[in-house]
């Protein structure tokens, strides 16, 4: 039986990273995760707010934590740990900041100071398949020089595929051990780096199975068969697609590969100079297409 929770379900992200009692280990991973970032500020605090988010459905719901980081710059986190992408995925994260924002605004006079809202998400899924890094940092920036010009508003995307290594010994940094950890634990008897950094033992502490309440249990088990169920299916759609797009292959193979063998017989028929009219005929090839073989000769 596993000894720790899988904290990329509802439940256990929340148990881990939700509670106002067990803070200490957020604003540990979030130090760790943010310290090498432009416009770093070290979180001291940590206070919860409301949740839940407002108009998505179950199935598109990721787990949202919304919390108002104490700095010196007061900044706004929003968690999310998203399993499955969606359309408007992007979108969606640029409401939940732009309503963090609004939020800030007082009655009255104002003079428009607000303090920077973060997303920070985790995604089991490549957001931007084409940029291979496990962490894109995204702020407003100078398109030309790339500097980074202010942090009002903020998406950090941790890609959990591009988390490459397989061992603890591999990992690079405290942000890949903190991935690392979490990708794992709940394979994992005891946590790698829990005997020199407490953090990590409160993490083990707090992620283990046998620290759950009969209720959080009970929540924790109907939420692990519902990801079952969700990974299952994602997992046949996925099989699926390969297997259609290994079909359409075969066939537009042969498809090509006729065309190859038209092609060929063309260029031979030119090169015995035989007129376009009969290798059209005997080849279905346009005379358009026959004019650019002949250029080929």
């Amino acid at each position: 039986m596993p000894k720790h929770v899988n904290p990329f379900i509802d439940t256990a992200f929340k148990i881990i990273f939700g509670r106002e009692k067990d803070k200490d280990i957020l604003i540990r991973f979030l130090n760790d995760l943010l310290e090498d970032l432009p416009f770093y500020d070290p979180i001291t605090d940590v206070t919860y707010r409301n949740n839940e988010k407002r108009g998505d459905t179950v199935e598109d719901r990721g787990v949202v934590t919304d919390v108002h980081c104490t700095t010196q710059h007061g900044r706004n986190i929003i968690i999310e740990m998203q399993n499955r992408q969606h359309a408007n995925f992007e979108q969606r994260l640029a409401f939940y900041n732009s309503r963090a924002i609004d939020e800030q605004a007082p009655k009255g006079k104002w003079d428009f100071s607000i303090a920077p809202v973060y997303s920070i998400c985790f995604t089991d899924f490549m957001v931007y398949p084409d940029i291979c890094k496990l962490r894109i940092d995204s702020c407003q920036c100078d398109t030309q020089s790339g500097k980074p010009l202010n942090d009002i508003q903020r998406y950090i995307y941790i890609q959990l595929p591009m988390m490459q290594a397989k061992t603890p010994e591999e990992c690079s940094g405290k942000l890949e051990q903190w991935i690392y950890t979490l990708k794992n634990m709940e394979n994992m008897t005891e946590i790698p780096f829990a005997a020199r950094d407490e953090a990590f033992r409160r993490l083990s502490e707090v992620g283990s199975i046998a620290a759950l309440s009969p209720e959080e249990k009970r929540r924790y088990d109907e939420d692990q068969k519902r990801y079952w169920v969700i990974t299952t299916i994602e997992q046949t759609r996925y099989n699926e697609g390969r297997a259609e797009g290994r079909a359409e292959g075969r066939a537009e193979g042969r498809v090509e590969g006729r065309a190859n063998t038209l092609r060929e017989m063309a260029l031979s028929l030119i090169a015995l100079g035989v007129d376009d009219d009969i290798i059209q005929k005997s080849t279905k090839l346009s005379l358009e297409e026959i004019a650019v073989l002949r250029t080929m000769k």
